[in-house]
């Protein structure tokens, strides 16, 4: 089993060497009413990942892996074993595998991006009555406080098909070569051992591949797990559209927040005078607002 470890801990590497290539300043695009939130509390939603506006957010990767088993240098029986993987995911939140049920591991996200003042994320933050929003600007290093107890990873999403497929290869191939080395070892429970580590690694890459038509957003998110239902034990709800959505929150580090924008507006010299008196007695007080740069005629 420690070769297996191994292989894990190199292929998580692999993907935290591309995904954390961004440092400095992320921006969290929210509403009004978002705003306030965060300020009153000091602390940011983490939603549950599949109620994300992604649809194909949890079972995304099982989709785009499957072209690739079509490579000669698998064998036929970690093909097969790969294809019931992916076919059982994209169906629902876990798979069988010998009778046992293998759970995708619940996880809650929060959006950044690594785009100041993008029209894009404007249009999708402001779709309100008054057609106003704001996002704050933070440090990629300094955002949340720091908890041993709370396993959080963060990273840029991999938008690129190119990208996703080539860090997938190498996947495969690490996997088909230790199954083909081990297999006829007659190991207890070998198959489903494969199944649950690989299973592991490629619910770690989806949580940072989306499709390529939300690259606009440049996304950069941070990924809370909770493999052993702990949090959803204390996580709140919020209504979106009639649905009942589960988040959970995560406090901010002390003066985390530096700038607060302001949506292209009309009356943006008022809205930021707003945001000011907002902050002034919170953690926060010290940010400072400016209004987006981009033109607004209506």
């Amino acid at each position: 089993m420690e070769q297996l470890f191994n292989i894990e801990d190199n292929l998580r590497q692999r993907l935290a060497d591309i995904k954390t290539q961004h440092t400095g300043k992320i921006y969290h695009y929210t509403s009004a009413v978002g705003l306030k939130g965060i300020v009153d509390s000091g602390k940011i939603w983490f939603s549950d990942i599949g109620f994300l506006n992604d649809s194909s957010e949890a079972t995304y990767i099982y989709k785009i892996i499957k072209p690739l088993l079509n490579k000669d240098n698998l064998s036929s029986d970690f093909k097969k074993l790969v294809y019931k993987l992916c076919s059982d995911f994209s169906k629902t939140d876990f798979c069988v595998y010998k009778n046992t049920p293998i759970w995708k591991n619940k996880c809650y996200v929060a959006s950044f991006s690594t785009e100041k003042d993008c029209l894009s994320l404007w249009n999708y933050y402001t779709k309100n009555d008054n057609g106003v929003g704001y996002n704050i600007e933070t440090d990629v290093y300094e955002t949340f406080e720091h908890n041993p107890e709370i396993m959080l990873i963060n990273g840029k999403v991999i938008y690129k098909i190119e990208d996703q497929e080539k860090l997938l290869v190498n996947v495969l191939d690490n996997y088909n070569n230790y199954y083909n080395q081990n297999t006829n070892n007659n190991v207890d429970n070998f198959d489903k051992k494969i199944v649950t580590s690989l299973s592991g690694i490629l619910e770690f890459y989806n949580l940072f591949f989306k499709p390529k038509e939300y690259e606009v957003e440049n996304e950069y998110r941070f990924v809370i797990f909770d493999k052993d239902c702990e949090i959803i034990r204390n996580c709140k709800f919020r209504i979106n559209n009639g649905c009942y959505i589960p988040y959970y929150e995560m406090p901010l580090e002390n003066n985390a927040i530096s700038m607060i924008y302001v949506s292209p507006a009309k009356e943006q010299e008022m809205l930021i005078q707003g945001v000011k008196s907002l902050i002034s007695f919170s953690k926060f007080s010290s940010a400072d607002v400016k209004g987006s740069k981009i033109p607004k005629r209506y």
